[in-house]
């Protein structure tokens, strides 16, 4: 449910979803790298203490 609202919601997730989606990537494919891609921002968060920056570029 995170990634499906995140997909929704989250403008550089769903800007990654949306550039997932225009290679060609099956839905599926696309729920489980969203799920992965949060589990790293959330890593990353906890490691570096920073805030969440949504102007940061990810790569797709």
């Amino acid at each position: 449910m995170p990634a499906i609202n995140a997909m929704a919601y989250n403008v550089p997730l769903k800007r990654f979803a949306d550039g997932l989606r225009a290679k060609g990537v099956a839905s599926g494919k696309i729920k489980v790298a969203v799920m992965r891609k949060l589990i790293h921002i959330v890593f990353a968060v906890l490691n570096s203490g920073k805030p969440f920056d949504p102007e940061y570029k990810m790569c797709v």
